[in-house]
């Protein structure tokens, strides 16, 4: 999930999409490799994948702010979620075959 992140962070920074892709796989090979979490990999060692990273890059290892940066329509953020899931009832509901019922999902 945050390996999205990471890609972002460095696009944000200046580096071409293509480009950040792939160093986020390095960062996710160095987790792996190291056994640790993203939050844990030491800044230099991230230095070495890439120079943009700085002492800021720890603000990526909130996953309640990784869900909720994204707002948009479909996004991943809990106003956008309810609203899908208000949307999905109404759907649901004027296809309904019993006109007199009606969907009630637990959200």
């Amino acid at each position: 999930m945050l390996s999205t992140d990471i890609a972002y962070y460095l696009v944000k920074k200046g580096m071409a999409f293509r480009t950040a892709h792939g160093k986020a796989g390095e960062v996710v090979k160095l987790s792996e490799d190291l056994g640790r979490p993203f939050s844990e990999l030491p800044l230099d060692q991230l230095s070495k994948i890439s120079s943009l990273f700085t002492e800021d890059v720890s603000s990526l290892w909130n996953f309640e702010h990784s869900v909720e940066q994204y707002s948009a329509v479909g996004g991943t953020a809990l106003a956008s979620v309810d609203l899908q899931i208000t949307q999905a009832k109404e759907f649901l509901n004027s296809f309904s075959l019993f006109p007199q019922t009606s969907v009630d999902i637990v959200s």
